[in-house]
Protein backbone atom coordinates (compact mmCIF):
# COMPACT_ATOMS: atom_id res chain seq x y z
CA UNK A 1 0.00 0.00 0.00
CA UNK A 2 1.33 3.46 -0.86
CA UNK A 3 0.33 6.33 1.43
CA UNK A 4 -0.57 9.74 0.02
CA UNK A 5 1.58 12.54 1.43
CA UNK A 6 -0.30 14.78 3.84
CA UNK A 7 -0.71 18.38 2.59
CA UNK A 8 0.51 20.04 5.81
CA UNK A 9 1.92 19.07 9.19
CA UNK A 10 -1.52 19.90 10.70
CA UNK A 11 -3.24 17.25 8.58
CA UNK A 12 -3.94 13.78 9.94
CA UNK A 13 -5.28 10.66 8.32
CA UNK A 14 -8.55 9.18 9.58
CA UNK A 15 -9.68 5.66 8.92
CA UNK A 16 -13.24 5.13 7.69
CA UNK A 17 -14.11 1.66 8.98
CA UNK A 18 -16.90 0.11 6.92
CA UNK A 19 -19.69 -2.06 8.33
CA UNK A 20 -18.94 -5.75 8.06
CA UNK A 21 -20.49 -9.17 8.34
CA UNK A 22 -19.47 -10.88 11.64
CA UNK A 23 -17.11 -13.20 9.77
CA UNK A 24 -16.22 -10.78 6.99
CA UNK A 25 -12.91 -9.00 6.44
CA UNK A 26 -12.09 -5.63 7.96
CA UNK A 27 -12.44 -2.99 5.21
CA UNK A 28 -11.65 0.70 5.41
CA UNK A 29 -10.51 3.82 3.58
CA UNK A 30 -7.99 6.44 4.60
CA UNK A 31 -9.06 10.08 4.52
CA UNK A 32 -6.69 13.04 5.07
CA UNK A 33 -8.25 15.85 7.13
CA UNK A 34 -7.04 19.06 8.73
CA UNK A 35 -6.89 18.35 12.47
CA UNK A 36 -8.35 21.77 13.32
CA UNK A 37 -11.46 20.98 11.23
CA UNK A 38 -11.70 17.21 11.63
CA UNK A 39 -15.15 15.61 11.78
CA UNK A 40 -16.13 13.62 14.85
CA UNK A 41 -13.87 10.57 15.21
CA UNK A 42 -12.79 8.00 17.78
CA UNK A 43 -9.16 7.28 18.62
CA UNK A 44 -7.75 3.93 19.65
CA UNK A 45 -4.80 3.75 22.03
CA UNK A 46 -3.30 0.30 22.37
CA UNK A 47 -0.13 -1.68 22.78
CA UNK A 48 1.50 -2.94 19.62
CA UNK A 49 2.52 -6.14 21.45
CA UNK A 50 4.03 -8.58 18.96
CA UNK A 51 5.47 -6.80 15.90
CA UNK A 52 4.49 -9.74 13.69
CA UNK A 53 2.00 -8.71 11.03
CA UNK A 54 0.01 -11.90 10.56
CA UNK A 55 -3.43 -10.37 9.92
CA UNK A 56 -4.78 -8.35 7.02
CA UNK A 57 -6.99 -5.29 6.59
CA UNK A 58 -8.43 -4.07 3.30
CA UNK A 59 -7.48 -0.39 2.89
CA UNK A 60 -8.56 1.58 -0.20
CA UNK A 61 -8.88 -1.64 -2.23
CA UNK A 62 -5.45 -2.85 -1.09
CA UNK A 63 -4.63 -5.50 1.48
CA UNK A 64 -2.12 -4.51 4.15
CA UNK A 65 -0.61 -6.64 6.91
CA UNK A 66 -1.26 -5.55 10.51
CA UNK A 67 -0.48 -6.84 13.97
CA UNK A 68 -2.95 -8.99 15.91
CA UNK A 69 -3.74 -6.11 18.30
CA UNK A 70 -4.48 -3.70 15.44
CA UNK A 71 -6.68 -6.26 13.71
CA UNK A 72 -8.56 -7.19 16.88
CA UNK A 73 -9.13 -3.56 17.85
CA UNK A 74 -10.52 -2.72 14.40
CA UNK A 75 -12.64 -5.86 14.28
CA UNK A 76 -14.06 -5.06 17.71
CA UNK A 77 -14.79 -1.40 16.84
CA UNK A 78 -16.43 -2.18 13.51
CA UNK A 79 -20.21 -2.08 13.36
CA UNK A 80 -22.45 -4.44 11.48
CA UNK A 81 -24.65 -1.51 10.41
CA UNK A 82 -22.79 1.80 10.34
CA UNK A 83 -19.40 3.09 9.22
CA UNK A 84 -17.13 4.46 11.93
CA UNK A 85 -14.44 7.12 11.67
CA UNK A 86 -11.31 6.24 13.66
CA UNK A 87 -7.72 7.18 14.24
CA UNK A 88 -5.27 4.37 14.99
CA UNK A 89 -1.56 5.12 14.71
CA UNK A 90 -0.32 1.92 13.08
CA UNK A 91 -2.46 2.56 9.99
CA UNK A 92 -3.17 6.31 10.13
CA UNK A 93 0.51 7.23 10.36
CA UNK A 94 2.76 6.28 7.46
CA UNK A 95 5.25 4.23 9.46
CA UNK A 96 7.70 4.21 6.51
CA UNK A 97 8.02 8.01 6.31
CA UNK A 98 10.22 9.25 9.20
CA UNK A 99 9.39 12.93 8.64
CA UNK A 100 5.63 12.37 8.62
CA UNK A 101 5.91 9.98 11.55
CA UNK A 102 7.72 12.65 13.61
CA UNK A 103 5.10 15.29 12.71
CA UNK A 104 2.23 12.94 13.57
CA UNK A 105 3.73 11.84 16.89
CA UNK A 106 3.93 15.52 17.89
CA UNK A 107 0.17 15.78 17.23
CA UNK A 108 -0.86 12.66 19.15
CA UNK A 109 -1.90 14.60 22.27
CA UNK A 110 -4.08 16.90 20.17
CA UNK A 111 -5.46 13.99 18.19
CA UNK A 112 -6.60 12.24 21.37
CA UNK A 113 -7.89 15.51 22.86
CA UNK A 114 -9.97 16.19 19.73
CA UNK A 115 -11.36 12.65 19.53
CA UNK A 116 -14.98 12.15 20.59
CA UNK A 117 -13.97 8.90 22.29
CA UNK A 118 -10.60 7.36 23.09
CA UNK A 119 -10.67 3.59 23.46
CA UNK A 120 -7.85 2.00 25.45
CA UNK A 121 -7.25 -1.44 23.97
CA UNK A 122 -5.27 -3.73 26.26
Amino acid sequence: YEYMALPTTRHITLLLLYPRHPKGPVKCSLIPVLLDHAPSFDAISYTWASPDKEFYVHVNDNVIPVTANTYNALRDRSSYLFPRLLWIDSICINQENPSEKTDQIRLMGEICSNASLVTIWL
